[in-house]
């Protein structure tokens, strides 16, 4: 167990070095975030050098969230595909020939309802992290 909390703890520390090495090499590429370098300047008092410092820790949590809002997504994807497995392996019974009942019905439009939202929410944070 022991092992395994410093293995975690390790990894994390070689994620996060990765990131703030990311961050740097934007800076020093010029390819920073507007937005972050705007924020950076704003909180240096407009001092260039102190902003860089600033724009790479904010851009280290950016990336952070980055992170976190894509594992939300791939989360819920993946939950929306085991429901429908779910109630796909729950509604292959026999075909009688007769037509979907009111609920199995309600729960397919329920279940293609929300798979429409949530690709339309992916679609709107992707645009708005400007992932696309």
């Amino acid at each position: 167990m022991l092992k395994k909390m410093m293995s975690n703890v390790s990894s994390k520390r070689l994620s996060e070095e990765r990131l703030y090495e990311k961050a740097l090499s934007e800076l020093e590429n010029g390819a920073v975030r507007k937005g972050i370098w705007a924020k950076a300047l704003v909180a240096s008092e407009g001092d260039d050098k102190k902003a860089g410092a600033i724009y790479v820790k904010l851009r280290v949590e950016s990336l952070v969230d980055e992170a976190t809002v894509l594992k939300a997504e791939f989360e819920e994807r993946e939950s929306a595909k085991k429901m429908i497995q779910e109630t796909a392996a729950r509604s292959h019974k026999p075909s009688s020939g007769k037509q979907l009942g009111v609920e199995e019905r309600d729960l397919w439009v329920r279940i293609l309802v929300a798979w429409f939202v949530f690709a339309a929410a992916v679609i709107v944070v992707k645009t708005f992290l400007g992932l696309e």
